[in-house]
């Protein structure tokens, strides 16, 4: 209700100045969290890695290295689950452009009885 009482009050003014308003209001995120990142303490299990010099260079590398058989086969199984919606959703809309009355096809009235015999109403 805020933001929509904002956009309202700025409607004249929201395309120049209205992308502020957000920049502000991300301070209310990102002081906490500068705040909670330097005060909090690693764990001692980090620091003593860290003392030791046993902490990775590249981490990200290290875990697909590791574990690239199992990121392929996640990547796969999450394809195939999204292709199921994406292919159930423009075969529906595919088909409901056939029926009568249907997205923005609206069937015609006929002028005669034989014309709406030999064609669809909805062409």
């Amino acid at each position: 209700m805020t933001a929509s009482a904002v956009l309202f009050a700025l409607s004249g003014n929201f395309a120049t100045i209205g992308w502020r308003i957000a920049m502000l209001l991300s301070a209310l995120i990102v002081i906490p969290a500068l705040l909670a990142r330097y005060k909090l303490a690693d764990t001692p299990l980090f620091e003593r890695l860290r003392q030791q010099e046993q902490l990775s260079k590249l981490p990200s590398f290290d875990v697909v290295r590791l574990h690239a058989r199992s990121i392929i086969l996640l990547a796969l199984v999450s394809a195939f689950q999204q292709m199921d919606g994406y292919v159930s959703g423009t075969y529906i809309i595919a088909f409901m452009q056939y029926l009568p009355g249907f997205l923005s096809r609206q069937p015609r009235p006929s002028s005669s009885s034989a014309a709406s015999a030999t064609s669809p109403a909805w062409r």
